[in-house]
């Protein structure tokens, strides 16, 4: 997890994952308080590790008003209907897609660049969680 100083205004954003890609629209309700934490999942034809990954973190997210938790998922142009599962089964998670594959560290820079958090969680999407992991980890950053 990575602490922002000041995290970004909570508005609309239009972000370039890197030069020769696509321009990446994302839009975010400026009307609701930012979250504490933002999971971010970059995903590219992991449909079938996704539903068990986003499930996990439903799961296991933190009780309490006290820790507030959004999910935001970057579709690197998946052909396997990832994000339409996405889209289906987790109406909650901000899903950013993008026409072309722009790489792991793009899409990371583009979910980070969009989110308001304070702080950021990576995920990759074959993990699955077992427990509360965040309000431990936040624990130690605060």
């Amino acid at each position: 997890m990575r602490a922002l100083s000041h995290p970004p205004s909570h508005a609309e954003h239009l972000c370039e994952a890197g030069a020769s890609s696509p321009r990446v629209g994302v839009v975010m309700d400026a009307s609701s308080p930012p979250p504490l934490v933002d999971v971010l999942v970059v995903s590219h034809n992991s449909r079938a590790l996704l539903a068990d990954c986003l499930g996990s973190i439903e799961r296991h997210r933190p009780r309490g008003a006290a820790v507030s938790l959004q999910v935001s998922v970057f579709d690197n142009a998946s052909s396997d209907g990832s994000a339409e599962l996405i889209a289906r089964s987790f109406p909650h998670a901000r899903l950013v897609r993008s026409e072309k594959n722009v790489g792991f560290a793009a899409a990371n820079n583009v979910l980070a660049a969009t989110s308001a958090a304070r702080y950021l969680m990576l995920l990759n999407p074959d993990t699955l969680l077992v427990e509360d992991i965040v309000r431990p980890l936040l624990a130690m950053l605060e």
